[in-house]
């Protein structure tokens, strides 16, 4: 049981990880040309 919970929380670490570059990927580009001018 405890292999399956840890196997777990590292998929939902990863997709957490994924998500959060993505949304500061999409930060950046939303930012950085006010920023710029």
């Amino acid at each position: 049981p405890q292999l399956d919970i840890q196997s777990l929380l590292k998929r939902s670490v990863l997709y957490l990880c994924s998500l959060t570059e993505e949304g500061l990927r999409l930060e950046e580009k939303r930012v950085l040309p006010i920023t710029a001018s």
